[in-house]
């Protein structure tokens, strides 16, 4: 599980962002009561998540002539 997560850092640091941004998006729209409510909760759990996988080694990208 651990070598999981850490080989997908970034796709869930950018998954965290995704999840920040729709909580956004759910606190400025007009229409569901149901989305504004947990508009707050959304980006809050978004910002947990980013804060941890910022966190996890990222891979080192793939430098060509470098092995």
């Amino acid at each position: 599980m651990k070598a999981w997560i850490l080989a997908r850092a970034r796709q869930l640091e950018t998954l965290s962002m995704t999840v920040m941004v729709t909580g956004f998006i759910f606190l400025c729209q007009p229409w569901f009561h149901l989305l504004f409510r947990y508009s707050v909760t959304t980006m809050l759990v978004g910002l947990v998540m980013y804060n941890i996988f910022s966190r996890l080694p990222q891979r080192p990208a793939n430098v060509p002539g470098r092995q």
